[in-house]
């Protein structure tokens, strides 16, 4: 336990920070900025997840490095919770580690964290307005004089505690698609105000890359009501397709685009696209994968425009992916998610112009294509593999299953049945 509270030297601790303030801020900004000012009383738990969250762009560690690094700042993070009692840390600690997931059971840990994060803000009610707003201080625990405990009483800006809460739900919902789990957060039982630009202290980039971030993640879960529910209790949401599509074609703007930077432009774009298949991929059959995509194909202009042309739409969505995966990413698991799902889609309809005889004028030209495509994901996967435990297993996985015997996969339910078969064998 004691080494727990060993730091690294003071160089180690700015470069990491810087990293991570640099890199991955905008989506988890769980702190000030200036706080690279003030690491010496930084709680350890803080200093840590905030080390861990910077490692993924340190390239100065080997390959092999990466992940042993950030999963051993996450274990004494484990260690250092134990100790902390400002609830206001914990869940800026908490919300941090979300984004390690190392091991197979990486997404139920990275669920956890976020529950422990969303129980302590409505702990605190900051997902509450007229409660939040009475919190310029926060007394995280009582005076005891019979066991001499510490008594804290800490100031913290409303604007802190607001993207603290909006981070906790931005999160809860990519969680809740990347690990298969429920929603914590009900709208229906929130009062708070949407991000403003004053919450990010006037930092326009911090605050257009998060407000677009919101909008990726509310867009999820009316996905997520709308498709993934029960039948019972799935909502009818008429403007949902076109929300969809609008936010695919909108894109960024050269302005926003010099603003935000390249990184995280391609990020957004991955993350838009990611709901369009999302939303597809439960109407692809074996028969509509096996469509020819037609160069000047006239769309249909209904009220449902990504059902009435999903095989239009699913190929644009895959191959935007594919072209925005190229360069430097955002250290986000959500990417991973986004070029697996492309990477199931491509292997569906690879089987399929093996197993049927297509209308295709060329359908060895497309395969080979639709091969190159996947063999393009595969390599991803691969140089991903020594950030994300995730996708160093789903390269393995495939791996295993091209290697393997051809066998006849119809559905994505057969190919993920196959999948979980290499992965026990």
């Amino acid at each position: 336990m004691k080494g727990a509270f060993k730091k690294p030297p003071i160089e180690t601790q700015r470069r990491y920070v810087t990293l991570y303030l640099d890199n991955l801020y905008p989506l988890y900004p769980v702190v000030d900025r200036d706080i690279i000012d003030h690491l010496d009383t930084t709680p350890p738990l803080l200093l840590n997840a905030m080390m861990m969250c910077g490692v993924r762009y340190d390239t100065n560690l080997k390959p092999a490095e990466i992940r042993e690094t950030a999963e051993q700042l996450r274990r004494k993070c484990e260690l250092l919770k134990l100790c902390e009692l400002n609830k206001i840390t914990l869940i800026q600690g908490f919300l941090l580690m979300s984004n390690q997931e190392e091991s197979p059971t990486g997404p139920q840990v990275a669920r956890e964290y976020v529950s422990r994060a969303c129980i302590l803000i409505t702990d605190l009610a900051l997902h509450n307005n007229a409660a939040r707003n009475q919190l310029s201080k926060l007394e995280t625990n009582t005076l005891d004089h019979s066991t001499g405990s510490i008594f804290f009483r800490l100031s913290h800006k409303v604007s802190l505690l607001t993207r603290l809460f909006w981070t906790s739900f931005c999160l809860d919902r990519v969680l809740t698609i990347t690990s298969c789990a429920t929603m914590f957060y009900n709208t229906l039982d929130l009062a708070v105000d949407t991000v403003k630009l004053e919450d990010f202290d006037g930092n326009n980039r911090d605050f257009e890359i998060f407000r677009r971030w919101y909008q990726i993640c509310d867009l999820l879960e009316r996905i997520l009501v709308c498709r993934y529910r029960p039948p019972g209790n799935r909502s009818l949401d008429l403007n949902l397709e076109r929300d969809i599509l609008s936010l695919c074609n909108r894109g960024v703007d050269d302005d926003t685009r010099r603003l935000i930077g390249d990184t995280y432009t391609r990020f957004l774009r991955i993350c838009g696209d990611f709901c369009g298949i999302m939303y597809l991929r439960s109407k692809v059959d074996f028969v509509s994968i096996l469509e020819d995509e037609v160069e000047g194909q006239q769309l249909l202009h209904t009220d449902s425009p990504l059902s009435d042309n999903k095989m239009h739409y699913l190929s644009r969505f895959a191959r935007n992916i594919i072209d925005q995966s190229k360069g430097e990413q955002v250290q986000q698991i959500m990417t991973i998610h986004a070029v697996l799902h492309v990477m199931v889609l491509l292997y569906l309809e690879i089987e399929a112009r093996q197993q049927v005889q297509t209308t295709s004028h060329d359908p060895l030209t497309v395969l080979n294509y639709k091969k190159s495509l996947f063999n393009y994901c595969l390599s991803f996967l691969d140089q991903n593999g020594c950030k994300w435990f995730f996708s160093a297993a789903c390269y393995h996985l495939f791996v295993d299953l091209i290697s393997s015997p051809r066998k006849n996969i119809k559905s994505s339910q057969d190919l993920l049945s196959l999948l979980f078969d290499s992965n026990l064998a």
